[in-house]
């Protein structure tokens, strides 16, 4: 179970700051840079998504099954969220000319 919770978390991590990296960039000036956000976000949804679903099957008929899911969503929501603002850190850092939140078309 820990290797579990531990690619759990992994995959988690990389879905929320992809997720982080798609919702800026669609708000910045810059639509190639967004093309290459939003197949990032989507393809470690599906991965996450997949995995977090296995898990879940594999926890029907389980004697500690609740205890493990209690597991799961504490797991879920920590990597979600604290990758989402190291993420976020991330961009602010990383962010120029047209890739930056607000930024027109064409900006330098």
């Amino acid at each position: 179970m820990i290797v579990d919770l531990l690619t759990l978390a992994a995959l988690v991590a990389l879905q929320q700051a992809g997720h982080v990296w798609s919702s800026r960039s669609r708000n910045s000036g810059n639509p190639r840079h967004h093309r290459f956000a939003a197949y990032w976000s989507n393809l470690t949804w599906i991965c996450s998504y997949g995995y977090f679903t296995s898990l879940l099957i594999q926890l029907n008929g389980d004697e500690k099954g609740l205890a493990s899911f209690f597991a799961l969503a504490v797991v879920y929501t920590i990597s979600a969220a604290e990758s989402s603002v190291a993420a976020m850190s991330f961009l602010l850092r990383r962010e120029k000319g047209s890739n930056r939140v607000g930024a027109y078309p064409g900006e330098k």
